[in-house]
């Protein structure tokens, strides 16, 4: 419909009868209008039709350059912000706190009263967050205590307050930013460690529902907050584990929720934790965290994860139960908590989580502190399993074995030239090869004389013998050492 249409569009009438002179005027003025908008379209087609359209001159290359520098240069003016700018929204954030605080002291069973400055202290603490983007700028927030400010917003009777803040100090303290600017992060996280950020945060999960959106969303943001404070500052995971996270993450594992990327999130943070902190490791299994690690593991004893996400959450706990592990009072209670039986028990199924169960068992039975592991593992017939297991392997990769042994068996009669040569062959398989000795040595001298027979290479373990690690007190490395020249002699 045209303009002339409209304009002379008019609303059929009321129902009413009409006599023979309005049928016949209304018939001569259709008649009129129809013969109008015919012409008018006739004449707009021919002025169509005649009608050219000039061209658009083309740009030159430089011009097209000036645009582009144009361009560039208002969107870089447009996003900085200096020490002025980010003052005045460190100002006005706090305006806006206080003039909340003050509206919910004055109307605090009125919530329509002070409605409108939570909004805008919600629109606040958005403002704020375009300082994420000059993190050079970061001593101002700390030493206008706005850092103060904002962690007092977690305990903000309302939640979506407390959630804005979260997502906040995760946009803050994302890791990228901070490498954009030592110093300002620096002083950013000391300022965060001092008022006991993970605490804080701590309290606010505690409310937080999952069920809703923005609440799980807060939960995941907060556990981004921590991993982006101890990738910075790896020294903060015993503050963190101190405050009660380690709590929070075990309680979280054992919620009966569908999986999700929060316990993904969950379990990876536990091994960071763990992991190059012996303080950690010792007070999970103060708090029973080797029994809770090994009850969510047995869910994946006889099935498999149901995606990827799931299966790097079970690869995470058993790295962190590897970690614990590491402490020698963390494996008597792995062996109370029938840890190694659990073990076993993957072994045979053959799930995903055989791989995981191998490297755990690795753990509980090295060293001296692996003594009553060891015995219990042949008391439950693990070697047999185990055995079964490297039938397996044997049959499937027997050249690719062969080639890596041969290649240590000719670098053992080399003279070392250094400790990194060393370590260098012991980390290529060497290592694994020399306990292997050791087993055919205790075998062959305790065994039938029909099993020395079969062995057709003399072994040498005095290199191994002479490099026992740091593992157990100096009386049992000497004891260990005389053991298994002794051995030697006897072969």
């Amino acid at each position: 419909m045209d303009v002339v249409e409209l304009l002379s569009f008019k609303p059929t009438p009321t129902p009413k009868r009409p006599n023979e002179d309005d049928l016949e005027d209304s018939d001569d003025e259709s008649i009129k209008s129809s013969k109008i908008r015919r012409t008018i379209k006739t004449d707009k087609s021919k002025t169509n039709q005649n009608k050219t359209f000039p061209k658009e001159p083309a740009l030159s290359d430089k011009e097209k350059e000036d645009i582009l520098k144009f361009v560039e240069n208002e969107i870089t003016e447009g996003e900085v912000l200096d020490d002025t700018a980010v003052k005045k929204l460190v100002l006005n954030f706090e305006k806006k706190v206080l003039k909340n605080r003050e509206m919910r002291i004055k109307f605090p069973d009125q919530p329509e009263k002070f409605l409108d400055s939570e909004v805008d202290l919600y629109e606040a603490l958005q403002d704020l967050s375009a300082v994420a983007t000059v993190p050079d700028q970061y001593p101002i927030l700390v030493e206008l205590k706005c850092i103060s400010s904002v962690l007092e917003l977690l305990s903000h009777d309302n939640t979506d307050i407390s959630t804005k803040v979260v997502h906040l100090l995760q946009e803050l303290t994302d890791v990228d930013i901070l490498h954009e600017s030592e110093e300002g992060a620096e002083e950013l996280i000391s300022a965060l460690a001092e008022a006991e950020c993970a605490a804080l945060l701590l309290h606010n999960l505690a409310r937080l529902d999952e069920q809703v959106p923005d609440e799980r969303d807060a939960v995941h943001n907060t556990l981004g907050i921590i991993e982006n404070i101890t990738e910075f500052k790896p020294e903060l995971c015993v503050d963190v584990a101190k405050q009660g996270f380690l709590q929070w993450i075990l309680k979280r594992l054992k919620m009966k929720l569908p999986f999700d990327a929060n316990k993904l999130y969950a379990t990876e943070i536990l091994s960071i934790l763990l992991q190059n902190n012996p303080e950690n490791r010792k007070l999970l299994g103060e708090i029973d965290g080797i029994d809770v690690l090994l009850q969510q593991l047995a869910f994946y004893k006889r099935h498999d994860p149901s995606g990827p996400e799931e299966q790097e959450a079970m690869e995470n706990m058993f790295d962190s139960l590897c970690c614990a592990l590491m402490e020698a009072a963390n494996r008597d209670r792995f062996l109370r908590g029938e840890g190694l039986q659990l073990m076993n028990l993957m072994l045979r199924e053959k799930k995903m989580s055989r791989n995981g169960s191998l490297k755990v068992l690795d753990h509980a039975l090295a060293g001296v502190d692996g003594k009553d592991n060891c015995n219990k593992f042949v008391d439950i017939l693990g070697l047999r399993t185990v055995g079964a297991s490297g039938s397996g392997c044997w049959q499937s990769s027997q050249r690719t074995i062969w080639r890596r042994w041969t290649d240590c068996w000719s670098c053992t009669s080399k003279q070392l030239d250094d400790d990194e040569q060393y370590l260098r062959r012991l980390s290529g398989g060497l290592f694994t090869l020399q306990l292997i000795d050791r087993i055919i040595l205790e075998v062959c001298t305790a065994g039938a004389a029909s099993i020395k027979q079969r062995v057709q290479r003399v072994l040498s373990l005095r290199e191994y013998a002479g490099n026992l690690g740091d593992a157990g007190s100096e009386e049992w490395r000497q004891q260990e050492q005389q053991h298994i020249l002794q051995l030697v002699d006897k072969f």
